[in-house]
């Protein structure tokens, strides 16, 4: 498991499986196999709260440390996608803070404009909340 020590970002990961109900689970298997998402990130399922599950879980967390940490991420579970049979390709949607992104693509340009767009996204959560944390100390 990757050390996450000063973790920069919490990014929630969601799957539709497109009817297969485990999609989930061999995502979470997959990101929780590779050993370049365990050098940067930790993996663990978070218990539905909508009711719907993919085989007893519906959000896979990860935890990350930095943008590169999110690319790996990333580069991960659009080498999962890519190798799920077709013609239906699962849709996956990352979000860190407030936003969220649908992954579409597949290639490098994907995997750029999930990283740029949630690493805004993380950077303005810890502006957020060092803003706040100084309100409270005040």
């Amino acid at each position: 498991m990757a050390d996450v020590e000063g973790v920069a970002m919490r990014a929630l990961i969601t799957v539709d499986g497109g009817g297969d109900e485990l999609a989930g689970v061999s995502l979470y298997r997959w990101l929780r196999d590779d050993p370049q998402v365990a050098r940067d990130a930790s993996v663990s399922f978070e218990p539905s709260s909508s009711g719907s599950t993919m085989g007893g879980f519906e959000v896979i967390q990860a935890i990350v440390a930095n943008s590169l940490g999110l690319g790996s991420l990333v580069v991960s579970f659009l080498a999962w996608r890519d190798s799920r049979p077709r013609p239906v390709l699962p849709v996956i949607r990352l979000q860190v803070g407030e936003v969220a992104v649908t992954v579409e693509g597949l290639g490098p340009d994907e995997v750029r404009r999930v990283v740029d767009a949630l690493t805004a996204a993380g950077e303005d959560a810890e502006e957020t909340d060092a803003a706040d944390a100084r309100e409270i100390a005040g």
